[in-house]
């Protein structure tokens, strides 16, 4: 994706990118880091992550908060909505496990 692109998809200019892309700019403000994840449909944790407003993940860990982990669903774009079902559903899955492993 060229730089116009990036600024068309994100709202972020594309000078502001290359900024980020380049080094000059370290660490850019979570709203902006929202818009280029948007904008790259790339996971917002992963760049939190990066910009160092987040503990990086070791990869090694299996409990996560907030966006789903990049390796899951990492191909469908989900909205809020759906993000939710799906961590319900998971919710109901693992407490299924429970009971069954309860009662053993």
């Amino acid at each position: 994706m060229s730089l116009r692109e990036a600024e068309d998809a994100s709202g972020v200019s594309n000078a502001y990118i290359n900024q980020i892309e380049t080094g000059r700019i370290k660490s850019p403000s979570p709203a902006i880091l929202q818009k280029i994840a948007t904008g790259y449909k790339a996971p917002y944790q992963h760049l939190m992550e990066l910009a160092g407003h987040l503990k990086a993940t070791t990869g090694n860990e299996t409990k996560r908060r907030g966006a789903l982990p990049t390796s899951t669903l990492a191909d469908v774009e989900l909205t809020r909505e759906e993000e939710e079902k799906v961590r319900e559903y998971i919710a109901f899955l693992k407490m299924k496990n429970r009971r069954t492993d309860e009662n053993g």
